[in-house]
Protein backbone atom coordinates (compact mmCIF):
# COMPACT_ATOMS: atom_id res chain seq x y z
CA UNK A 1 0.00 0.00 0.00
CA UNK A 2 1.41 3.40 -0.99
CA UNK A 3 1.66 5.73 2.00
CA UNK A 4 1.36 9.45 1.32
CA UNK A 5 1.93 12.37 3.69
CA UNK A 6 -1.81 13.09 3.59
CA UNK A 7 -2.48 9.57 4.87
CA UNK A 8 -0.14 10.13 7.79
CA UNK A 9 -1.70 13.51 8.62
CA UNK A 10 -5.29 12.22 8.39
CA UNK A 11 -4.60 8.98 10.26
CA UNK A 12 -6.66 8.66 13.50
CA UNK A 13 -6.79 6.02 16.23
CA UNK A 14 -9.76 4.89 18.34
CA UNK A 15 -9.60 5.66 22.07
CA UNK A 16 -9.41 2.79 24.56
CA UNK A 17 -11.98 2.23 27.31
CA UNK A 18 -9.80 0.85 30.10
CA UNK A 19 -6.98 3.41 30.07
CA UNK A 20 -6.11 6.69 28.44
CA UNK A 21 -4.37 6.88 25.06
CA UNK A 22 -4.76 5.09 21.76
CA UNK A 23 -5.22 1.49 20.87
CA UNK A 24 -1.82 -0.21 20.94
CA UNK A 25 -2.65 -2.58 18.10
CA UNK A 26 -3.67 0.22 15.75
CA UNK A 27 -0.55 2.25 16.58
CA UNK A 28 1.67 -0.80 16.03
CA UNK A 29 -0.04 -1.58 12.72
CA UNK A 30 0.38 1.99 11.52
CA UNK A 31 4.06 2.03 12.49
CA UNK A 32 4.47 -1.27 10.64
CA UNK A 33 2.92 0.34 7.56
CA UNK A 34 5.37 3.24 7.84
CA UNK A 35 8.30 0.79 8.08
CA UNK A 36 7.03 -1.19 5.08
CA UNK A 37 6.69 1.98 3.02
CA UNK A 38 10.19 3.12 4.03
CA UNK A 39 11.62 -0.25 3.02
CA UNK A 40 9.76 -0.09 -0.28
CA UNK A 41 11.19 3.36 -0.97
CA UNK A 42 14.67 2.12 -0.14
CA UNK A 43 14.23 -0.88 -2.45
CA UNK A 44 12.95 1.43 -5.20
CA UNK A 45 15.92 3.68 -4.65
CA UNK A 46 18.30 0.73 -4.97
CA UNK A 47 16.54 -0.34 -8.18
CA UNK A 48 16.82 3.13 -9.65
CA UNK A 49 20.44 3.29 -8.62
CA UNK A 50 21.08 0.00 -10.44
CA UNK A 51 19.35 1.25 -13.58
CA UNK A 52 21.46 4.39 -13.63
CA UNK A 53 24.78 2.58 -13.26
CA UNK A 54 25.22 2.27 -17.05
CA UNK A 55 24.88 5.98 -17.74
CA UNK A 56 26.80 7.52 -14.89
CA UNK A 57 29.68 9.81 -15.54
CA UNK A 58 32.60 10.17 -13.15
CA UNK A 59 31.63 13.50 -11.55
CA UNK A 60 27.91 12.87 -11.68
CA UNK A 61 28.26 9.35 -10.38
CA UNK A 62 30.17 10.53 -7.35
CA UNK A 63 27.57 13.10 -6.41
CA UNK A 64 24.73 10.67 -6.87
CA UNK A 65 26.46 7.92 -4.90
CA UNK A 66 27.03 10.32 -2.01
CA UNK A 67 23.38 11.36 -2.07
CA UNK A 68 22.20 7.72 -2.14
CA UNK A 69 24.48 6.79 0.76
CA UNK A 70 23.26 9.76 2.75
CA UNK A 71 19.64 8.81 2.03
CA UNK A 72 20.22 5.17 3.07
CA UNK A 73 21.99 6.26 6.25
CA UNK A 74 19.18 8.70 7.13
CA UNK A 75 16.53 6.04 6.56
CA UNK A 76 18.42 3.59 8.79
CA UNK A 77 18.71 6.19 11.55
CA UNK A 78 14.98 6.99 11.30
CA UNK A 79 14.09 3.30 11.53
CA UNK A 80 16.26 2.97 14.63
CA UNK A 81 14.51 5.98 16.17
CA UNK A 82 11.11 4.43 15.46
CA UNK A 83 12.27 1.17 17.04
CA UNK A 84 13.49 3.09 20.09
CA UNK A 85 10.13 4.86 20.40
CA UNK A 86 8.38 1.50 20.20
CA UNK A 87 10.62 0.06 22.93
CA UNK A 88 9.95 3.07 25.16
CA UNK A 89 6.21 2.69 24.61
CA UNK A 90 6.37 -1.01 25.51
CA UNK A 91 8.38 -0.12 28.61
CA UNK A 92 5.72 2.40 29.65
CA UNK A 93 2.98 -0.17 29.11
CA UNK A 94 4.91 -2.69 31.25
CA UNK A 95 5.39 -0.06 33.97
CA UNK A 96 1.67 0.76 33.95
CA UNK A 97 0.83 -2.95 34.22
CA UNK A 98 3.28 -3.27 37.12
CA UNK A 99 1.65 -0.33 38.91
CA UNK A 100 -1.77 -1.86 38.30
CA UNK A 101 -0.47 -5.08 39.87
CA UNK A 102 0.81 -3.11 42.88
CA UNK A 103 -2.57 -1.42 43.23
CA UNK A 104 -4.30 -4.81 43.11
CA UNK A 105 -1.85 -6.04 45.76
CA UNK A 106 -2.67 -3.03 47.96
CA UNK A 107 -6.37 -3.72 47.52
CA UNK A 108 -5.79 -7.37 48.45
CA UNK A 109 -3.95 -6.21 51.59
CA UNK A 110 -6.89 -3.94 52.46
CA UNK A 111 -9.33 -6.83 51.98
CA UNK A 112 -7.15 -9.05 54.15
CA UNK A 113 -6.99 -6.36 56.86
CA UNK A 114 -10.78 -5.98 56.76
CA UNK A 115 -11.16 -9.76 57.05
CA UNK A 116 -8.79 -9.81 60.04
CA UNK A 117 -10.72 -6.96 61.69
CA UNK A 118 -13.99 -8.82 61.17
CA UNK A 119 -12.46 -11.99 62.63
CA UNK A 120 -11.23 -10.06 65.66
CA UNK A 121 -14.65 -8.47 66.12
CA UNK A 122 -16.30 -11.87 65.87
CA UNK A 123 -13.82 -13.24 68.42
CA UNK A 124 -14.64 -10.34 70.76
CA UNK A 125 -18.36 -11.01 70.36
CA UNK A 126 -17.82 -14.72 71.02
CA UNK A 127 -15.73 -13.90 74.08
CA UNK A 128 -18.43 -11.55 75.39
CA UNK A 129 -21.07 -14.20 74.77
CA UNK A 130 -19.00 -16.85 76.56
CA UNK A 131 -18.39 -14.49 79.48
CA UNK A 132 -22.10 -13.69 79.63
CA UNK A 133 -22.97 -17.40 79.53
CA UNK A 134 -20.40 -18.14 82.23
CA UNK A 135 -21.76 -15.32 84.40
CA UNK A 136 -25.30 -16.61 83.92
CA UNK A 137 -24.19 -20.14 84.83
CA UNK A 138 -22.40 -18.88 87.94
CA UNK A 139 -25.45 -16.82 88.91
CA UNK A 140 -27.74 -19.78 88.31
CA UNK A 141 -25.46 -22.01 90.40
CA UNK A 142 -25.40 -19.53 93.26
CA UNK A 143 -29.17 -19.14 93.12
CA UNK A 144 -29.60 -22.92 93.08
CA UNK A 145 -27.32 -23.19 96.12
CA UNK A 146 -29.21 -20.46 97.97
CA UNK A 147 -32.53 -22.08 97.05
CA UNK A 148 -31.31 -25.48 98.25
CA UNK A 149 -30.13 -23.92 101.51
CA UNK A 150 -33.49 -22.19 101.93
CA UNK A 151 -35.29 -25.45 101.26
CA UNK A 152 -33.14 -27.18 103.88
CA UNK A 153 -33.88 -24.40 106.37
CA UNK A 154 -37.61 -24.64 105.60
CA UNK A 155 -37.48 -28.41 106.09
CA UNK A 156 -35.67 -27.88 109.39
CA UNK A 157 -38.27 -25.31 110.49
CA UNK A 158 -41.03 -27.65 109.40
CA UNK A 159 -39.45 -30.46 111.46
CA UNK A 160 -39.28 -28.19 114.49
CA UNK A 161 -42.91 -27.21 113.98
CA UNK A 162 -43.90 -30.88 113.72
CA UNK A 163 -41.95 -31.62 116.91
CA UNK A 164 -43.78 -28.75 118.60
CA UNK A 165 -47.10 -30.13 117.36
CA UNK A 166 -46.17 -33.57 118.73
CA UNK A 167 -45.24 -32.02 122.06
CA UNK A 168 -48.53 -30.12 122.12
CA UNK A 169 -50.42 -33.34 121.34
CA UNK A 170 -48.58 -35.07 124.18
CA UNK A 171 -49.49 -32.24 126.54
CA UNK A 172 -53.09 -32.42 125.40
CA UNK A 173 -53.08 -36.17 126.06
CA UNK A 174 -51.72 -35.57 129.55
CA UNK A 175 -54.42 -32.95 130.15
CA UNK A 176 -57.03 -35.42 128.93
CA UNK A 177 -55.69 -38.07 131.28
CA UNK A 178 -55.75 -35.55 134.11
CA UNK A 179 -59.35 -34.67 133.29
CA UNK A 180 -60.25 -38.35 133.29
CA UNK A 181 -58.55 -38.73 136.64
CA UNK A 182 -60.53 -35.76 137.98
CA UNK A 183 -63.74 -37.29 136.68
CA UNK A 184 -62.91 -40.61 138.29
CA UNK A 185 -62.04 -38.82 141.52
CA UNK A 186 -65.34 -36.95 141.43
CA UNK A 187 -67.20 -40.20 140.83
CA UNK A 188 -65.32 -41.88 143.63
CA UNK A 189 -66.18 -38.97 145.92
CA UNK A 190 -69.83 -39.42 145.14
CA UNK A 191 -69.53 -43.15 145.87
CA UNK A 192 -67.74 -42.41 149.10
CA UNK A 193 -70.42 -39.99 150.24
CA UNK A 194 -73.01 -42.63 149.41
CA UNK A 195 -71.28 -45.26 151.51
CA UNK A 196 -71.02 -42.66 154.29
CA UNK A 197 -67.38 -42.89 154.94
CA UNK A 198 -66.82 -46.66 155.41
CA UNK A 199 -64.70 -47.29 152.40
CA UNK A 200 -63.79 -43.66 151.61
CA UNK A 201 -60.12 -43.96 152.53
CA UNK A 202 -59.30 -46.84 150.25
CA UNK A 203 -61.45 -45.49 147.35
CA UNK A 204 -59.89 -42.05 147.53
CA UNK A 205 -56.44 -43.58 147.57
CA UNK A 206 -57.23 -45.66 144.45
CA UNK A 207 -58.59 -42.65 142.59
CA UNK A 208 -55.53 -40.56 143.52
CA UNK A 209 -53.21 -43.30 142.34
CA UNK A 210 -54.91 -43.55 138.98
CA UNK A 211 -55.39 -39.78 138.40
CA UNK A 212 -52.18 -38.06 139.42
CA UNK A 213 -49.61 -40.78 140.00
CA UNK A 214 -47.04 -40.12 142.67
CA UNK A 215 -48.07 -36.46 143.08
CA UNK A 216 -51.69 -37.25 143.94
CA UNK A 217 -50.62 -40.08 146.25
CA UNK A 218 -49.03 -37.54 148.55
CA UNK A 219 -52.45 -35.90 149.23
CA UNK A 220 -54.38 -37.28 152.16
CA UNK A 221 -56.88 -39.92 151.06
CA UNK A 222 -59.61 -38.38 153.06
CA UNK A 223 -59.56 -34.99 151.02
CA UNK A 224 -60.85 -35.56 147.44
CA UNK A 225 -61.44 -31.80 146.92
CA UNK A 226 -57.72 -31.11 147.04
CA UNK A 227 -57.15 -33.90 144.58
CA UNK A 228 -59.57 -32.26 142.18
CA UNK A 229 -57.95 -28.85 142.66
CA UNK A 230 -54.50 -30.36 142.09
CA UNK A 231 -55.65 -32.07 138.90
CA UNK A 232 -57.24 -28.84 137.70
CA UNK A 233 -54.03 -26.95 138.36
CA UNK A 234 -52.02 -29.55 136.50
CA UNK A 235 -54.47 -29.32 133.62
CA UNK A 236 -54.33 -25.55 133.46
CA UNK A 237 -50.53 -25.57 133.80
CA UNK A 238 -50.02 -28.10 130.98
CA UNK A 239 -52.52 -26.31 128.72
CA UNK A 240 -50.82 -22.95 129.35
CA UNK A 241 -47.37 -24.44 128.75
CA UNK A 242 -48.54 -26.12 125.53
CA UNK A 243 -50.20 -22.96 124.27
CA UNK A 244 -47.15 -20.88 125.16
CA UNK A 245 -44.82 -23.38 123.47
CA UNK A 246 -47.05 -23.47 120.42
CA UNK A 247 -47.17 -19.68 120.12
CA UNK A 248 -43.42 -19.47 120.72
CA UNK A 249 -42.62 -22.06 118.08
CA UNK A 250 -45.03 -20.51 115.58
CA UNK A 251 -43.58 -17.05 116.21
CA UNK A 252 -40.02 -18.34 115.91
CA UNK A 253 -40.93 -20.22 112.71
CA UNK A 254 -42.58 -17.13 111.21
CA UNK A 255 -39.63 -14.93 112.16
CA UNK A 256 -37.13 -17.45 110.79
CA UNK A 257 -39.15 -17.86 107.59
CA UNK A 258 -39.42 -14.09 107.12
CA UNK A 259 -35.71 -13.66 107.82
CA UNK A 260 -34.68 -16.48 105.47
CA UNK A 261 -37.03 -15.31 102.70
CA UNK A 262 -35.79 -11.72 103.09
CA UNK A 263 -32.15 -12.86 102.98
CA UNK A 264 -32.89 -15.05 99.95
CA UNK A 265 -34.65 -12.17 98.15
CA UNK A 266 -31.80 -9.80 98.98
CA UNK A 267 -29.19 -12.33 97.85
CA UNK A 268 -31.10 -13.08 94.65
CA UNK A 269 -31.47 -9.37 93.87
CA UNK A 270 -27.76 -8.79 94.55
CA UNK A 271 -26.78 -11.72 92.34
CA UNK A 272 -29.11 -10.58 89.57
CA UNK A 273 -27.80 -7.02 89.83
CA UNK A 274 -24.18 -8.22 89.80
CA UNK A 275 -24.88 -10.50 86.84
CA UNK A 276 -26.60 -7.68 84.93
CA UNK A 277 -23.75 -5.28 85.71
CA UNK A 278 -21.22 -7.90 84.58
CA UNK A 279 -23.27 -8.53 81.45
CA UNK A 280 -23.52 -4.81 80.69
CA UNK A 281 -19.80 -4.38 81.32
CA UNK A 282 -18.89 -7.25 79.00
CA UNK A 283 -21.29 -6.04 76.31
CA UNK A 284 -19.95 -2.48 76.57
CA UNK A 285 -16.36 -3.74 76.44
CA UNK A 286 -17.10 -5.94 73.43
CA UNK A 287 -18.94 -3.13 71.66
CA UNK A 288 -16.11 -0.68 72.37
CA UNK A 289 -13.56 -3.20 71.08
CA UNK A 290 -15.74 -3.82 68.03
CA UNK A 291 -16.07 -0.09 67.30
CA UNK A 292 -12.33 0.41 67.84
CA UNK A 293 -11.40 -2.39 65.45
CA UNK A 294 -13.92 -1.24 62.85
CA UNK A 295 -12.66 2.36 63.05
CA UNK A 296 -9.02 1.24 62.81
CA UNK A 297 -9.83 -1.02 59.87
CA UNK A 298 -11.78 1.71 58.09
CA UNK A 299 -9.02 4.27 58.71
CA UNK A 300 -6.38 1.83 57.46
CA UNK A 301 -8.56 0.97 54.48
CA UNK A 302 -9.07 4.64 53.60
CA UNK A 303 -5.36 5.36 54.06
CA UNK A 304 -4.30 2.48 51.80
CA UNK A 305 -6.92 3.34 49.20
CA UNK A 306 -5.93 7.02 49.25
CA UNK A 307 -2.21 6.20 49.04
CA UNK A 308 -2.69 3.61 46.32
CA UNK A 309 -5.05 5.82 44.33
CA UNK A 310 -2.71 8.81 44.63
CA UNK A 311 0.27 6.73 43.56
CA UNK A 312 -1.76 5.22 40.74
CA UNK A 313 -2.96 8.63 39.54
CA UNK A 314 0.56 10.07 39.76
CA UNK A 315 2.14 7.21 37.86
CA UNK A 316 -0.65 7.12 35.29
CA UNK A 317 -0.41 10.89 34.82
CA UNK A 318 3.38 10.72 34.48
CA UNK A 319 3.13 7.77 32.12
CA UNK A 320 0.42 9.48 30.09
CA UNK A 321 2.46 12.67 29.92
CA UNK A 322 5.59 10.77 28.90
CA UNK A 323 3.60 8.70 26.42
CA UNK A 324 2.04 11.83 24.90
CA UNK A 325 5.48 13.42 24.75
CA UNK A 326 6.96 10.34 23.08
CA UNK A 327 4.05 10.07 20.69
CA UNK A 328 4.38 13.77 19.88
CA UNK A 329 8.09 13.37 19.31
CA UNK A 330 7.48 10.27 17.22
CA UNK A 331 4.84 12.03 15.16
CA UNK A 332 7.15 15.02 14.73
CA UNK A 333 10.01 12.74 13.70
CA UNK A 334 7.70 10.82 11.42
CA UNK A 335 6.51 14.06 9.81
CA UNK A 336 10.09 15.24 9.42
CA UNK A 337 11.11 11.86 8.01
CA UNK A 338 8.23 11.83 5.55
CA UNK A 339 8.94 15.42 4.56
CA UNK A 340 12.62 14.60 4.10
CA UNK A 341 11.70 11.47 2.14
CA UNK A 342 9.39 13.47 -0.10
CA UNK A 343 12.10 16.07 -0.59
CA UNK A 344 14.65 13.38 -1.40
CA UNK A 345 12.17 11.63 -3.65
CA UNK A 346 11.59 14.88 -5.52
CA UNK A 347 15.33 15.44 -5.70
CA UNK A 348 15.86 11.90 -6.96
CA UNK A 349 13.08 12.32 -9.51
CA UNK A 350 14.75 15.52 -10.73
CA UNK A 351 18.11 13.80 -10.84
CA UNK A 352 16.54 10.90 -12.75
CA UNK A 353 15.05 13.30 -15.27
CA UNK A 354 18.37 15.07 -15.56
CA UNK A 355 20.07 11.72 -16.05
CA UNK A 356 17.54 10.73 -18.70
CA UNK A 357 18.07 14.07 -20.48
CA UNK A 358 21.81 13.68 -20.13
CA UNK A 359 21.54 10.13 -21.45
CA UNK A 360 19.50 11.24 -24.46
CA UNK A 361 21.88 14.10 -25.23
CA UNK A 362 24.85 11.84 -24.66
CA UNK A 363 23.46 9.17 -26.97
CA UNK A 364 22.69 11.79 -29.65
CA UNK A 365 26.15 13.29 -29.37
CA UNK A 366 27.69 9.82 -29.28
CA UNK A 367 25.81 8.79 -32.42
CA UNK A 368 26.95 11.97 -34.18
CA UNK A 369 30.50 11.46 -33.04
CA UNK A 370 30.45 7.81 -34.11
CA UNK A 371 28.96 8.77 -37.49
CA UNK A 372 31.68 11.34 -38.00
CA UNK A 373 34.33 8.79 -37.09
CA UNK A 374 32.82 6.25 -39.48
CA UNK A 375 32.84 8.84 -42.23
CA UNK A 376 36.45 9.64 -41.46
CA UNK A 377 37.40 5.97 -41.54
CA UNK A 378 35.58 5.53 -44.82
CA UNK A 379 37.87 8.23 -46.32
CA UNK A 380 41.01 6.46 -44.97
CA UNK A 381 42.06 9.60 -43.47
CA UNK A 382 42.46 11.30 -46.86
CA UNK A 383 39.06 12.85 -46.99
CA UNK A 384 38.02 10.77 -50.09
CA UNK A 385 35.26 8.28 -49.94
CA UNK A 386 36.57 4.74 -50.41
CA UNK A 387 33.62 3.84 -52.60
CA UNK A 388 34.66 6.53 -55.07
CA UNK A 389 38.23 5.32 -55.40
Amino acid sequence: MALSPEDVIKKSFSATHLRRGYDETQVDDFLDEVVVELRRLLAEQDDLTGQLDDCRSGQYDGGYAGSAAAFAGGASVDEEQLEQVRREREQLVAEIEQLSGQLDSRRAEVDEFEGDAERRVEAARLKASEAESQANEELEGRLQGELLELQQKVESTRGEAEAAEARLAELRQQVSEAEQAVSQAQAQQDVSQAQQGDGSGSGAAAVGAVAAGATVARVPAEDPTKIIELAQRLHDQHVAEGQETKERLISEGDEYRERVVTEADTTAQNLIREGQEKHDELVATGQAEHDKLVNEGQARHDELISTGQGEHDRVVAAASQQRDSLIGEAETKRTNILTDLESRQSSLSGQIEELKTFESDYRTKLRGYLADQMDFLDRNGDGIDDRLQ
